[in-house]
């Protein structure tokens, strides 16, 4: 999960083992099991979030200097969606 901070805890570990990942942000566009499930949400002061798939593109970019795409491989409702992000070659 990708949230306002992350808990590195032994579930967290166990995830990472379980499915193969080094680093949650760079497998998201390397691994072909790695997907973003994401709707609009609020943050704890209520300011709205709308769009966090632009985040997250915006910060491989700014991070790792990676252009990354994304396709939506399925939509729930008017804000949840589940993404597939891959790096635009």
């Amino acid at each position: 999960m990708l949230a306002d901070w992350d808990i590195y805890d032994e579930g967290y570990y166990k995830f990472k083992k379980r499915y193969g990942l080094d680093n949650i942000i760079t497998d998201l566009y390397k691994k072909d099991n790695l997907y973003i499930i994401e709707g609009n949400s609020s943050t704890a002061n209520n300011k709205e979030i709308k769009n966090h798939i632009e985040i997250i593109v915006k910060y491989i970019k700014e991070h790792y200097n990676v252009d990354v795409k994304y396709r939506v491989v399925k939509e729930f409702s008017d804000s949840l969606k589940i993404y597939k992000l891959y790096e635009n070659k």
